[in-house]
């Protein structure tokens, strides 16, 4: 009898034993499951080597075969940011925005100062015609950087590119209230008055800032003419949209609102030229295309 008791606790000892084995299973397998860090194809040791040799291939502007070595680094440590950083700055090189922008924002998800990246970010929008990602892009810049003018600035811009005036008037006042002595600001302002049909305000603050910066920028020129044009001074006009295109030959408004004159003067033959000079400047422009169409001809 003695014996056979033994037994059966026995019995019940391993039976209790594998189902604590059977719990703590359960416990960290399923509960806290095992993490697998990858190890990496690149050392480190190597991955600095990997990007000094891609920094070099950056200064010598061999940009494909920069691409190519960063883009395995990125792989190896996708949490590195001054990776992300440097595959962001060759994107842009290499004119490829919407992956430079993806990039950017993956940046920003991991460093310190994300919004180191932020012109970077907004300016790949602008030339991608994004006007909406350009405009959420500002909007979460300027919530890290309240005061920062140049950021209010492109903001200003978007809300203007939207049609959005009554914002865009707002932010520029505000940037102006930041940076006075900034002239883009002032520019966004007098814009949106010409567009909401106060040319006279226009006229004031565009004339200010041309006092003011004797070396001013070609946007200076090109509201001054849009002012004139709008107030039918179109020679006046005229003058300070050609002193613009020998500063920016290639800024392709100038000759939109120069060819949107010489319509107004009747000379087709003028307007289409500068509509085509547009198109060679910004190939399958709108506007241009749309006005070549409407003046008989197929851009």
């Amino acid at each position: 009898m003695e014996s056979q008791k033994k037994t059966r606790e026995t019995a019940f000892l391993k039976i209790v034993a594998s189902l604590a084995c059977l719990f703590m299973f359960y416990w960290f397998l399923i509960q806290r499951p095992i993490q697998f860090t990858p190890t990496p194809v690149v050392s480190v040791e190597r991955s600095r080597e990997a990007l000094e040799q891609a920094r070099g291939l950056i200064r010598d502007r061999k940009f494909n075969q920069a691409l190519q070595l960063t883009l395995k680094l990125v792989n190896d440590f996708p949490s590195n940011p001054v990776y992300l950083d440097q595959l962001a700055t060759l994107y842009g090189d290499l004119g490829r925005y919407s992956d430079e922008a993806e990039a950017l924002h993956r940046y920003m998800d991991l460093a310190s100062s994300p919004s180191d990246a932020c012109p970077r970010l907004i300016e790949a929008y602008r030339k991608l015609h994004q006007i909406k990602e350009m405009l959420a892009s500002c909007e979460k810049c300027i919530a890290w950087e309240p005061g920062n003018s140049d950021l209010l600035f492109s903001l200003g811009q978007a809300y203007e590119w939207t049609k959005d005036f009554a914002h865009a008037k707002q932010t520029y006042e505000k940037a102006m209230a930041i940076a006075p002595t900034n002239p883009d600001p002032a520019l966004g302002m007098a814009r949106v008055s010409l567009y909401d049909g106060d040319p006279v305000t226009a006229r004031q603050l565009a004339s200010k800032v041309l006092q003011d910066n004797p070396a001013a920028g070609s946007d200076a020129f090109l509201v001054m003419g849009m002012v004139l044009r709008a107030e039918g001074h179109f020679d006046e006009a005229k003058r300070y949209l050609e002193r613009g295109v020998e500063k920016s030959p290639q800024y392709t408004d100038f000759y939109l609102v120069l060819g949107g004159i010489s319509e107004q003067q009747e000379n087709v033959a003028a307007a289409r030229g500068y509509y085509h000079q547009a198109l060679k400047s910004d190939p399958g422009n709108e506007n241009a295309v749309a006005r070549l169409k409407i003046i008989g001809e197929s851009p």
